[in-house]
């Protein structure tokens, strides 16, 4: 529901649980995903640029015929068509790229690359699925068990700043 607030007009929960990243977790939610898109005439699939968000978005892409737009910092609409906007040569230049299908987009953004902007008025239709069943279903592979490694200091997708050096500063 919080999603609304945001301008999502429709949301698909596919919930999981902690089976997030199970075998065969990103493609059950690429399948949903790929229906959401052949049912609507204008999607735009926004996914973290994390392990998870890229197979998920590489297996809507495979299923879907379009291409994954990624390592993107912002999404817009300008007459009807989706173009995405891309930092490159170190944010030294700013790209924007559209697919061939203008209607159907699907975005990898940069974390942390943008802040979200809240929509006033929008209603948001919202699907659950149970992710677990639709899992236990069609999985081919099981994973029998799991262990979180333990890092220590801080993770660099938490930092708050990062400091860099390197190609594009001109340093």
């Amino acid at each position: 529901e919080a999603l609304a607030e945001y301008g999502a007009s429709n949301v698909e929960f596919v919930d999981c649980g902690d089976q997030l990243v199970a075998a065969g977790t990103a493609a059950i939610i690429a399948k949903k995903v790929s229906v959401v898109i052949s049912e609507n005439k204008s999607v735009v699939v926004i996914g973290a640029q994390t392990y998870i968000g890229r197979d998920i978005c590489a297996n809507v892409s495979a299923s879907t015929n379009v291409s994954v737009l990624s390592n993107a910092v912002g999404v817009e609409i300008v007459d009807g068509n989706i173009i995405s906007t891309h930092m490159i040569f170190g944010g030294l230049k700013i790209a924007k790229a559209q697919n061939n299908n203008a209607s159907v987009a699907i975005v990898l953004m940069r974390p942390k690359s943008t802040l979200a902007e809240k929509i006033a008025g929008v209603s948001c239709n919202i699907s659950k699925s149970n992710g677990i069943e639709l899992l236990d279903s069609n999985q081919s592979t099981k994973v029998l068990s799991g262990e979180k490694v333990q890092v220590e200091g801080v993770a660099l997708e938490d930092a708050k700043v990062v400091v860099s050096g390197g190609r594009g500063l001109g340093s």
